[in-house]
């Protein structure tokens, strides 16, 4: 990111942004997949979102650019809730999960109960294309997709701390 004497952020990185932001919509295109464009009202950042096919639950996803920040973020908010009275566990199972996890994470918002998780990739150059996108979608859907369900049935005390922790390493 480049800075100007005045503290602002430089006009090329907005525009290297919305080139990148071009080619993520693009590719989205060529992939037929449909997805639909937010208006943020904050310059330097462009959302798209979509829903996706999992093996189970569908998974709504967002992708952004952010020009300000030179990075790429792939997220999704699970159709999960903990109630406060199973806060901990879910927050457990997050730790847990997240351990396991070689690239990107969950997140437990321990006010809402929510479950999201995400995935970044910072930028150097405008060079960013294909690989970069499906290695965003593929890693952050996979991940979603082989948790959701467990996070999902863990808030709704149909499995056990103990049950995820097997999952997780194979028993």
């Amino acid at each position: 990111m480049k800075i100007s004497a005045d503290g602002t952020i430089m006009k090329e990185d907005y525009e290297e942004g919305a080139k990148i932001f071009s080619k993520l919509c693009d590719y989205f295109t060529r992939k037929e997949l449909e997805y639909h464009i937010l208006d943020t009202q904050e310059e330097g950042i462009s959302v798209l979102t979509a829903c996706l096919s999992g093996d189970d639950l569908p998974m709504d996803i967002a992708m952004a650019v952010n020009a300000c920040d030179n990075l790429l973020i792939f997220t999704s908010l699970l159709p999960v809730t903990f109630d406060k009275a199973k806060i901990k566990d879910g927050a457990l199972a997050v730790c847990m999960v997240n351990n396991d996890l070689n690239d990107g994470h969950f997140d437990l918002n321990v006010d809402s109960g929510e479950i999201s998780f995400r995935l970044c990739n910072r930028w150097t150059d405008s060079n960013v294309g294909d690989d970069i996108f499906a290695y965003l979608l593929q890693m952050g859907g996979s991940c979603v997709d082989v948790y959701n369900d467990k996070f999902l049935l863990l808030s709704k005390g149909m499995i056990s701390i103990e049950d995820l922790d097997k999952f997780i390493n194979g028993d």
